[in-house]
């Protein structure tokens, strides 16, 4: 029965999400504040005091079941303690993409681990409190099933930061599809006799593109005759590219598994993005600046 009682719990802590670390009346949790995700392939599977809670409130037990409201009882969930290194969040014991932005004390600082290819961020501060809005994305491969866990992060009072359980989320990406999932938490408190808020959403966006095997360039005259071909295996393209003597454009050439993708580039498109496989699941981009002349 205990194990039953365990699992209803994790079940309706996991469904809250945008809750989490969220406790009305309580001091310590309303001092934590949500500051990232730490994205995962598996659940990180954290225990939860179900004996210390059900000690410190008699009577919830009714018929063998435990039902807890959004974001109650997280003080007896499980936290694993979390550092920044390297500009990701260290879990020991768990590999994850990280995402984060928090206040260091001095200003607002963060980072996206690799993987997150796509980072959009909006911070806006005031006398009222502050309010965060942060985006990473990461590709897949078109084709791909991807499942992924969001555990947030928090950040307490006194600076140090912690992972809980988050919610798993699973897609069939197909070719140029995308899918997102994000992790909310709100929270008012009165400090020196004025009221403050805090609020902070973080989400993750996986989409799908199509991984280049090759990559051909193919500078082409105003006459559209070519005048030159180089070939590159993903990874290789170099930083910059010249171009050819008396180029009017070029062609991009990506070769996959599906076929070959062309896309044709004038003078004031100026920086080029190609997507492959890496050693990860995910895809990493290969992003190229070409040095028209003026």
């Amino acid at each position: 029965m205990m194990k039953r009682i365990t699992a209803i719990i994790l079940a309706v802590l996991m469904l809250s999400g945008c809750q989490l670390a969220r406790q009305e009346g309580k001091e310590t949790p309303m001092e934590d504040k949500l500051v990232g995700v730490f994205v995962t392939f598996e659940p990180l599977e954290l225990d939860f005091d179900i004996e210390g809670y059900l000690n410190d409130h008699p009577g919830v037990l009714s018929g063998g079941e435990v039902t807890l409201d959004p974001g109650e009882g997280m003080e007896y969930a499980q936290r694993l303690p979390v550092t920044v290194t390297e500009g990701d969040w260290l879990v020991p014991g768990h590999e994850g993409i990280g995402i984060g932005r928090y206040w260091n004390g001095e200003c607002w600082t963060g980072f996206s681990g690799e993987g997150v290819c796509e980072l959009n961020s909006n911070i806006a501060d005031s006398d009222e409190g502050s309010t965060i809005r942060v985006e990473g994305t990461v590709f897949f491969p078109d084709g791909s099933d991807v499942e992924l866990c969001a555990n947030p992060v928090y950040q307490t009072g006194e600076g140090e930061f912690y992972v809980l359980q988050g919610n798993s989320f699973h897609s069939h990406l197909e070719k140029g599809g995308s899918m997102s999932h994000s992790v909310k938490d709100e929270k008012t408190w009165t400090e020196n006799g004025t009221e403050t808020s805090y609020s902070a959403e973080f989400t993750t966006t996986v989409r799908a593109v199509t991984p280049a095997e090759q990559v051909a360039l193919v500078w082409m005259s105003e006459a559209h005759r070519p005048l030159g071909r180089e070939e590159y295996l993903p990874g290789q393209l170099p930083e910059s590219l010249t171009p050819a003597d008396g180029a009017a454009y070029l062609i991009v050439e990506e070769i996959s598994d599906e076929g070959t993708a062309r896309s044709l580039w004038q003078p004031g498109g100026e920086m080029l993005t190609v997507y492959y496989r890496g050693e990860q699941p995910w895809c990493l981009p290969e992003t190229v600046q070409i040095l028209w002349e003026e």
